[in-house]
C-alpha cells in the first residue's frame, strides 16, 4: 500500500501482483511417476526346470526419477529423466520414449501401456 500526500488529502494506491509474470511456467507433471508399464506381448522370461522358457509380460515400474525394469528373468534399476517437450527419456543407453497421445511407451526395442500399480 502506498500513501500520496496531496493538498486534497491522501490518496491510498494499492499494487497487485497476479501471477507469475515474463516465462515462468511450473515445469509439468511427470506422467512416468508412479506408474507401472506391461510389454503389450508376452516376451522370452525366465527358463524352467524342464528347459521350455517362460512367457511373460515384461514390466516397468517408474518411482520419483527412479525405475525398475523386469526383463527376461532379470530386474534392472536406475535413474531416468523425461522430457515434456519430446517425450525422450534418457535411462543410461536405453532408448525410450513416451506417446503423450496414445500413452504408449517404447523402452529399447518393445512398446507397453500403463496399467494399475499394486498398492
Amino acid at each position: 500500500m502506498v500513501h500520496i500526500a496531496t493538498s486534497a488529502g491522501i490518496i491510498m494506491v494499492a499494487a497487485l501482483t497476479i501471477g507469475p509474470t515474463g516465462d515462468a511456467q511450473d515445469a509439468p507433471a511427470n506422467p512416468l511417476a508412479g506408474k507401472r508399464f506391461l510389454s503389450l506381448q508376452k516376451l522370452t522370461g525366465g527358463e524352467r526346470r524342464d528347459g521350455t522358457v517362460n512367457q511373460i509380460h515384461w514390466r516397468i515400474d517408474f518411482k520419483d526419477k527412479t525405475f525398475e525394469w523386469l526383463n527376461r528373468d532379470v530386474i534392472v534399476t536406475g535413474k531416468y529423466t523425461y522430457d515434456a517437450r519430446t517425450g525422450i527419456i534418457s535411462a543410461g543407453n536405453i532408448k525410450a520414449s513416451l506417446d503423450a497421445k496414445t500413452g504408449i511407451l517404447t523402452w529399447g526395442k518393445h512398446k507397453y501401456r500403463a496399467v494399475k500399480s499394486p498398492k
